[in-house]
């Protein structure tokens, strides 16, 4: 009876955890099947252009960098990106603008302003200059 009751409560508390993770979108709030997903890259990577091209000098992944989305009423969203540079926002159909914040000058990223439809979600690739030449 004793092992009875303590997976019982064992049960219920995955069921409460498992509620609790699911109810809040990550992201952002609002239909979580609508939203931007992208991909954030800093390049040069090299201080020279090499013929032929180094596969050293691609763009590489913004890793760890705060992308904020904010729309036309104010309202913001964020994300962090993950170690390959891609990040993930649920947000309501509006249109936003996205921009990745930095801590300094360098890199600079381009910001765009999409239009995320309901139920969609919008792919949007994001270059950030690393100022090396």
């Amino acid at each position: 009876m004793k092992n009875h009751i303590s997976i019982i409560g064992i049960l219920i508390v995955i069921i409460v955890v498992g509620f609790w993770f699911f109810k809040v979108p990550k992201g952002g709030e609002g239909n979580s099947s609508s939203g931007i997903s992208g991909y954030v890259h800093m390049g040069p990577a090299c201080p020279a252009m090499r013929n032929p091209p180094d596969p050293n000098c691609n763009d590489k992944p913004y890793a760890n960098a705060a992308v904020v989305v904010t729309s036309i009423s104010g309202k913001q969203f964020s994300a962090t990106t993950y170690a390959n540079g891609n990040f993930h926002i649920v947000a309501p159909a509006g249109i936003y603008t996205v921009h990745v914040l930095g801590n300094s000058n360098l890199p600079r990223c381009v910001e765009k302003q999409v239009n995320v439809p309901s139920n969609r979600v919008i792919s949007v690739d994001i270059s950030c200059d690393t100022g090396i030449r």
